[in-house]
């Protein structure tokens, strides 16, 4: 880590010196440090100016007399304080006596690497031989004036034979590192209590040593003398140094995330490799770059990214392995060093990543489904698992695309999986007729977690059957292999008799043989055979694409498709389409992250309607603003309509900001073939593509006026509750909320659970306010719902505004004894009745009622809080009045609430007769829906 800008090699004969000045310097007072196989010794410091002695009459240059040191060395350096408009060559020439000195050398300049640093020093020079003589010469070259204070020359001894260096034995499998112990450090001079923070980068350098030292261990105890005596720092910078022979040494002392001191202002959060030597224009060994990958891997797989990946740290956009040039005003780790970064990164990601990866979850996807609960089947392989089985495994599961381990609704853990073998496990307490994400992942015996695999999509069987379409998990799905076996089996329902339509494209290869690749179709016992219109022959295909239809006119009820294959035929694309499908006419979730574009064509769908009409379609998507100007983008194209980068139809990273964010569109489409073009710049991650006939939704509920505003400083606490009725069927859910940052990380914060289905605080569907920043932004939520009645609950974080909720769905047609959403505030009421015949109804015999009202109530700041109570009253003979008082669960207290939304619950048998529900309040409450129904 040197200012190359600041490096010459130059090469001048001894008489280039004659008429030099000399200055004499007392060295008698000059200590020495002898510690495990290490002489060191500081010269007194002192200061340099322009008139002093040793400077030359134009002011611009000193040199000193030729120094007897006390012992042989096998380095030197230097430190002193400057004004920071002045720059300066310094040069060195050493020997085993006055009349056999080298030639000089210009040394380094070492970058200000230790944060907060007010000193300039030398990288510590190593001269060809150990020597007993040194002169060394400074030269102005910008300021006005020779000014160096507190100048200090140092040598050292640094070899041992006891600690001579051997060539790298290290396997593949994981990086040896040798041990502060193994090469010499002397941990009664380590001054620097640790330090820690989360490793985000990997930083590279070079040591601006000699390119192949005779002794690196010696070399390196050198550092660690210079960096933590004579700089101060207590401790060596680097936190791993790398030798000619690919050998890995610690350095810096510490466990994972120990802060080093290697790059100014980029210390904490990284981590340091260096390799010792000058690389400006020679590259290091293979064996070095070799090692420098194998470390990054290893780094990045333990803390979490990948090392052949850009991401923004800092507010900077860089790649997770880096050379220190990418982040201070320096040429490290040189030149040639630095072109072999690319291919260093690519060798820890290709070649060693997925050793220290716990593992990879591969071919994760749905297998069986019901209204509560799927079934999951997935492999592991690979990574960590050569080394023992992981320790658990956890299933997510969301209804939005799983990112990480955060941005999740619900996690089940169970057993270890067997390395390369099928895992099956089934995920209940589901919703029916909802889309699930499920995405994996495994701790190993390091207690590291692996990445969290792909994610798998499917919905929930419903209780009210439509039919249920299926899309690959991945494209190119090649069969495990076998004798003539069942490969898939797809559950469905029709609600709707019609024409069921089933489309399969794949190839089959002929093997040079006659075990060719086959595949047939069963679809309800109907078997339409491996060869044919309706199969895959591989004799015949010898590896062609070809595409299957498979048109029946099908039955209300469940229907059942099995795949079979004999060898390993592949399969591309496949769809079950029908009347109702799900909704859908086409649905696909490859939420798969674009190559780096560059305002190009990612992707391309085709899809068929059968009927002209008019159709919904939904991209869901994941732009970032990746720190910079340069953000993600994606637009999508519907046949020949382009709905843009930016607005309400496109997705721009600044303005997302890594939010998941679905476009809703509505197009009139022919009958037949359409497409759909993906375009993409950098690299946005595409989640789903949905096209389903356009229902004519309405508008059933929205937020009333007094329900609206910032919330009370809460903390993740319920607020809001409402409640709204459905025929069932399709339904969006509008959220519309401001959440402010706050300027810390105690930020705003929303989420919503519609029923029994949570949204998560850190979903892509909840509202953050250090994402947000105060800006007004809208989530929407599409759900299938069940007959009935429906809750949404809103809980907060903090002050967020809320600003709107709109519930779009089929009005309900049920027969409610009550359904009423009056949204009122009273107004300065005295514990009296508030509403007495507004909820009245009748039963014309024996029932179980329930009754279900919302509401909030305020404490108002003082004693005269809000209070709702609720007076069941039979009007005819024999007359009942049930009171449920004031102060329970069954009442509103707003000194309890202070303002929050509460929903009460009743449910009681009751006589056939005429009822009516009172409304009792004091101050001024706030009534928001009253819902009687009778309970089957």
């Amino acid at each position: 880590m040197r200012l190359e800008a600041k490096i010459w090699l130059i090469i001048l004969g001894i008489s280039s010196l004659l008429g030099a000045l000399f200055v004499g310097v007392n060295f008698s007072q000059a200590e020495q440090n002898e510690f495990k196989g290490t002489l060191y010794k500081e010269l007194p410091s002192f200061d340099i100016r322009r008139d002093g002695m040793g400077v030359t009459e134009s002011g611009k240059q000193f040199q000193s007399e030729i120094i007897k040191t006390d012992f042989g060395f096998n380095a030197v350096g230097f430190v002193w304080k400057q004004p920071k408009e002045n720059t300066y060559r310094l040069k060195i020439r050493t020997g085993t006596s006055r009349s056999a000195l080298s030639s000089w050398r210009t040394l380094s300049l070492m970058d200000d690497v230790k944060d907060g640093s007010d000193r300039t020093s030398t990288d510590l020079y190593f001269p060809d031989q150990k020597s007993n003589y040194f002169q060394y010469q400074l030269e102005l070259l910008r300021g006005d004036q020779l000014i160096l204070e507190q100048f200090k020359p140092v040598y050292l001894d640094s070899t041992d034979s006891q600690f001579q260096t051997q060539t790298s034995t290290q396997s593949n499998s994981s990086p040896y590192i040798i041990s502060r112990a193994d090469w010499g450090c002397n941990e009664s001079l380590m001054t620097w209590t640790p330090e820690y923070a989360p490793v985000r980068k990997i930083i590279v350098h070079h040591t601006a040593g000699p390119n192949n030292p005779s002794d690196p261990k010696a070399t390196i105890r050198g550092i660690y003398q210079y960096h933590a005596v004579t700089l101060g720092w207590g401790d060596i910078g680097y936190n791993y140094l790398v030798d000619q022979y690919g050998n890995v040494y610690q350095g810096r002392k510490g466990d994972n995330g120990v802060i080093g001191g290697h790059a100014s202002g980029y210390n904490t959060g990284s981590v340091g490799i260096a390799v010792l030597g000058t690389y400006t224009s020679v590259a290091p060994s293979s064996a070095a770059r070799n090692a420098v990958a194998k470390v990054s891997a290893w780094k990045a797989a333990y803390n979490g990214f990948k090392p052949n990946e850009k991401s923004s740290w800092k507010d900077e956009y860089t790649y997770n392995v880096a050379g220190h040039r990418d982040y201070n005003s320096t040429a490290c780790p040189g030149n040639a060093f630095y072109s072999c970064l690319s291919s260093i990164r690519s060798t820890a990601y290709n070649s060693y990543f997925k050793n220290y990866e716990p593992g990879a979850v591969t071919d994760l996807r749905v297998v069986a489904r019901q209204p509560d609960q799927v079934e999951l089947e997935w492999t592991a392989s690979g990574g960590f698992w050569e080394y023992g089985l992981p320790e658990v495994t956890q299933i997510f599961y969301s209804t939005t695309p799983i990112k990480d381990q955060y941005s999740f609704l619900g996690v089940v853990a169970v057993a270890p999986e067997i390395p390369g073998s099928l895992q099956r496990e089934t995920v209940t307490g589901l919703s029916p007729g909802v889309r699930y994400y499920f995405a994996v992942r495994s701790k190993n015996w390091n207690n590291k977690w692996s990445t969290v695999s792909k994610n798998a999509c499917d919905f929930t069987k419903p209780i009210v059957d439509f039919l249920a379409s299926a899309t690959l998990d991945s494209p190119y799905d090649t069969a495990p292999g076998g004798n003539l076996y069942l490969w898939r089996t797809y559950n469905f329902s029709t609600v709707l008799g019609g024409t069921l339509r089933v489309e399969l494209t794949g190839h089959a290869d002929a093997n040079g043989s006659s075990d060719d690749d086959d595949l047939k179709l069963i679809l309800d016992g109907n078997d339409y055979g491996w060869g044919g219109e309706y199969g895959l022959d591989g004799n015949v295909q010898d590896s062609r694409v070809k595409t299957i239809l498979i048109e029946v006119n099908s039955s209300v009820g469940d229907h059942t498709l099995e795949i079979w294959a004999d060898e390993t035929p592949t399969l591309h694309n496949f769809y079950i389409e029908g009347p109702n499908c799900e909704g859908r006419s086409f649905a696909i979730y490859p939420q798969e992250e674009t190559p780096d574009l560059n305002i190009a064509l990612f992707k391309e769908y085709q899809f068929e309607v059968a009927e002209a009409g008019d159709y919904k379609i939904e991209v869901t998507a994941t732009a970032d603003s990746n720190g910079s100007a340069d953000d993600d983008d994606l637009r999508f194209m519907i046949d020949d309509t382009d709905y843009g980068w930016t607005g309400t139809n496109g997705f721009d990273g600044k303005t997302e900001k890594g939010r998941e964010k679905t476009v809703t569109v509505n197009q009139n489409l022919t009958a037949g073939m359409h497409t759909i073009k993906i375009y993409a710049d950098e690299t946005p991650v595409l989640n789903a593509i949905e096209v389903y006939p356009a229902i004519d939704l309405q508008k059933v509920s929205s937020l009333a006026a007094n329900q609206s505003g910032n919330s009370r400083d809460l903390n993740c606490a319920l607020w809001r509750i409402k409640q709204f009725t459905s025929e069932g069927g399709a339904a969006k859910i509008k959220v519309q909320v401001a959440a402010d940052s706050n300027g810390s990380a105690d930020d705003d914060d929303l989420k919503i659970v519609l029923d029994n289905v949570d949204y998560h605080w850190n979903s892509n569907k909840s509202f953050d306010g250090s994402l947000n920043q105060s800006q007004s932004c809208t989530i929407v939520i599409n759900q299938l719902l069940s007959p009935g009645i429906h809750t949404i609950k809103v809980y907060v974080d903090e002050t967020p505004n809320l600003q709107n909720i709109e519930i779009f769905a089929t009005p309900s047609v049920q027969n409610y004894l009550v359904e009423s959403y009056p949204e009122e505030v009273a107004t300065g009421l005295r514990t009296e009745l508030w509403k007495d015949t507004d909820y009245s109804f009748t039963l014309t015999s024996n029932a179980t009622v329930k009754m279900e009202v919302v509401g909030a109530a305020d404490s108002n700041g003082s004693n005269n809080d809000d209070d709702l109570k609720l007076v069941l009253v039979k009007t005819n003979n024999p007359p009942a009045t049930y009171d449920y008082g004031w102060n329970n669960d069954f009442a509103l207290n707003g000194a309890v609430l202070n303002s929050a939304s509460k929903l009460v619950t009743i449910t009681r048998t009751l006589l056939a007769g005429n009822y009516k529900l009172q409304i009792w309040g004091d101050a001024t409450p706030t009534l928001n829906s009253v819902i009687i129904s009778k309970v089957n």
